[in-house]
């Protein structure tokens, strides 16, 4: 791995309801170095946003972080829940990040202005130029809108530009392509990587969409309730899984380039994280299940990127997808 400029290490975040107590997260560790694009994929509810957020310290009521510790740029380790420095988020919500009140301009000058801490002069033109970085037309005349005026996709580049305006040396994306179409969907992709080449920014790349993050991720970690559950090279875990969650991931996005391509689904649903069993949580819909997966099993430390997987039965030749 190159230089780490992000170790998440035992994180784990409970949340509360009707008396009941439930780990919606499970000791889940991951590390990102520079210039490193970590994709994280699964379904929805399989802990993928918690996650982020729980390293940003942004918890929704109801939940809240026990245990794991969270490093920056291989500084000292400081408890999960607390918004460590050099880390900004992309929220999937671009709208909800913005102040609908503020226009853009305003609002992310100021953002500027209390981060370098220069004068509000100074900081007018560094905001339009972060603004024309993202590759937002007009800076000056955008620079005056209000969110609610703007696009999706422009949104959410000014939604970029607020957390690239922190000099943020890990950036934290959370579905950020989600809702946009497939053109700016791969602008947003290119501006991503454009900018780690140049700053050296650490990603950490949340998406259910395994199209997105065979595009952008080099190393991919696959959840499932609350765990990693597969890790490794993107190229080998989209190429050649060896989880059966993983298979089935990748098996449901349709091969276009195929003259008949089918459209596959996995089985049932995930488990409650109430009721989750001490043995392999996809087991309930798992083919090739049997001797074995009711083995406890704590998920993978993500913190190592060689391609790994948490199933008893990995040396079962599941191979590439056809």
């Amino acid at each position: 791995m190159a230089t780490e400029v992000l170790k998440v290490e035992g994180l784990r975040v409970d949340v509360q309801s009707r008396g009941r107590s439930a780990s919606v997260l499970d000791g889940l560790s991951f590390a990102v170095g520079a210039r490193q694009c970590v994709g994280v994929v699964g379904e929805s509810g399989s802990g993928k946003s918690i996650a982020l957020r729980a390293v940003m310290g942004s918890l929704p009521a109801g939940a809240e972080v026990r245990a794991g510790t969270v490093a920056v740029h291989g500084g000292a380790r400081q408890p999960a829940g607390e918004h460590p420095p050099g880390v900004a988020m992309v929220f999937q919500d671009s709208f909800a990040a913005l102040d609908p009140t503020m226009r853009i301009g305003t609002y992310l000058a100021e953002t500027v202005r209390r981060h370098r801490r220069i004068s509000r002069r100074a900081a007018w033109p560094a905001m339009l130029e972060l603004l024309g970085a993202v590759g937002i037309p007009d800076p000056a005349h955008r620079a005056r809108a209000y969110p609610h005026e703007l696009s999706g996709g422009l949104r959410q580049r000014t939604a970029i530009a607020l957390a690239l305006a922190t000099d943020p040396e890990v950036l934290l994306c959370d579905e950020p392509t989600t809702a946009l179409d497939v053109t700016l969907q791969a602008k947003i992709l290119m501006l991503l990587r454009r900018k780690q080449q140049e700053s050296g920014l650490g990603l950490v790349f949340v998406s259910h969409d395994i199209a997105v993050i065979r595009q952008i991720a080099d190393v991919v970690a696959v959840m499932y309730a609350g765990r990693i559950v597969e890790i490794g090279p993107s190229a080998d875990v989209i190429g050649s899984p060896r989880h059966p969650y993983t298979r089935a991931l990748v098996a449901a996005v349709p091969d276009l380039d195929h003259p008949e391509p089918r459209f596959a689904s996995i089985a049932g649903a995930p488990p409650d994280p109430f009721e989750y069993a001490p043995g392999c949580r996809f087991m309930s819909r798992c083919s090739v299940a049997g001797d074995g997966c009711s083995t406890p099993t704590r998920g993978l430390d993500g913190t190592e990127s060689k391609h790994r997987s948490d199933c008893v039965h990995d040396t079962i030749t599941l191979g590439p997808r056809r």
